[in-house]
């Protein structure tokens, strides 16, 4: 469906010029940071105040060991995941403040990362200990990649007056870890064996793209892994229902047909519209589904592996930018409005993701606060609603208020 759409000379001539993608500006665009609103301004710079002098907790190899040891996954986590947010929290905050406050800690997180010997976390190894000389691309190192990506896009000049060691080391670390294994490997979630993929292949496709459209020089490189992706996109596509349906539950929308939708914007930015995929009735049933199982405010049809409240307290969300992103695309209404209320009901706290670390997640929803929260279109309650391939049933009875019986 994908990759046939685009040939190879297609794919050359619209990665060749390379548009910048506006969503994510410089540091030195001052026009475009100064232009956030200041309540979003306030609420970002006293999160990444709280970062400066803060120690970056070690990761020793006993604690990685634990989840083969006793099978404990969240003592290791709750060390290494942090770190990346703090990385982005500082990034943001020295974006808009512009003085070099946060710059040092900025070097201190990207050090860090960079001297962690897997990027991903133990439950994705299966051993005691992973191999550095063997990568693993699991879904968190594909993330790690795309927060040290991002960041010396978007002040890699600045980092460069500090020492230009520092950006030259993220993109051998990027290049090693990330760029080289997807090009040469077959990973399971590519979906090129025959088995049926998950939400992996979206997810660790999407930060693929990102590596190789912002730091890979080389053309034919940069066409083999697009071409790659639209590749294995397509054998996800080929495994979801054919409604549109995620039948791992609405809670992991935002990992599976989100991720997809960033995948797909990604290229739509990055060649200006050259590479655009949102006319496809397939790409609207993926949208259109989280509306679909959509309750009322932060509940949602749970059902297989997703939880009942999508209300961003863990990392079981849906981030209001991306669903209202998803909707002007498509040019569906009640996706945008369902990403604007909840854009409005949370606040600023909106802005987080707790669970997906990419600035991709995160900084488009700072410049477009403003609009979601004053998005006026109409939104319509679906009343019943039937996945006749994902085998899923709803319906009420009363209006959109929450009352009557769902």
């Amino acid at each position: 469906m994908l990759a046939e759409r685009y040939d190879e000379h297609q794919l050359r001539k619209a990665l060749r010029a390379s548009a910048p993608i506006e969503l994510m500006p410089r540091l030195r665009n001052r026009s475009r940071w100064g232009s956030l609103p200041d309540g979003v301004k306030r609420y970002c710079l006293d999160k990444a105040e709280r970062r400066l002098g803060a120690e970056w907790p070690a990761l020793p190899a006993t604690l990685f060991m634990e989840y083969v040891r006793d099978g404990n996954r969240i003592r290791y986590e709750e060390r290494s995941i942090p770190r990346r947010h703090a990385v982005v929290e500082l990034v943001i905050a020295e974006c808009i403040e512009n003085d070099g406050r946060f710059l040092d800690e900025i070097i201190n997180g990207i050090w860090a990362l960079c001297e962690e010997s897997y990027w991903g976390v133990p439950a994705h190894v299966k051993r005691p200990l992973p191999d550095p000389a063997n990568p693993i691309f699991d879904l968190f190192s594909g993330e790690t990649s795309s927060v040290l990506a991002w960041t010396i896009r978007i002040m890699g000049p600045e980092l460069d007056a500090i020492d230009p060691t520092v950006t030259k080391r993220v993109k051998r670390e990027i290049r090693t870890r990330i760029m080289d294994p997807y090009l040469d490997s077959m990973f399971h979630w590519m979906g090129f064996d025959g088995r049926r993929v998950n939400n992996w292949n979206p997810w660790c496709n999407w930060n693929a793209l990102t590596a190789f459209i912002l730091l890979e020089d080389d053309e034919e490189r940069r066409v083999k892994a697009v071409d790659k992706a639209l590749r294995s996109l397509d054998q996800y596509l080929r495994s979801l229902p054919g409604d549109g349906g995620c039948d791992e539950g609405p809670g992991y929308w935002g990992y599976a047909g989100g991720s997809l939708f960033e995948c797909l914007d990604l290229l739509y930015l990055a060649t200006d519209g050259a590479i655009d995929y949102f006319d496809l009735p397939r790409i609207r049933e993926i949208g259109q589904y989280i509306v679909r199982t959509h309750i009322h405010e932060d509940y949602f049809v749970n059902y297989a592996d997703g939880t009942a409240k999508l209300d961003g307290s863990a990392h079981w969300t849906l981030n209001p930018a991306t669903v209202y992103r998803y909707g002007v695309r498509i040019g569906d209404g009640d996706l945008c409005a369902l990403g604007a209320d909840a854009m409005r009901r949370r606040g600023v706290r909106s802005l987080e993701n707790n669970r997906v670390s990419s600035p991709y997640r995160i900084i488009p929803g700072l410049f477009l606060y403003e609009e979601i929260c004053e998005y006026a279109g109409p939104s319509q309650t679906i009343a019943e609603m039937w996945l006749q391939d994902t085998q899923v049933m709803a319906a009420r009875s009363g209006d959109d208020t929450g009352s009557g019986l769902y």
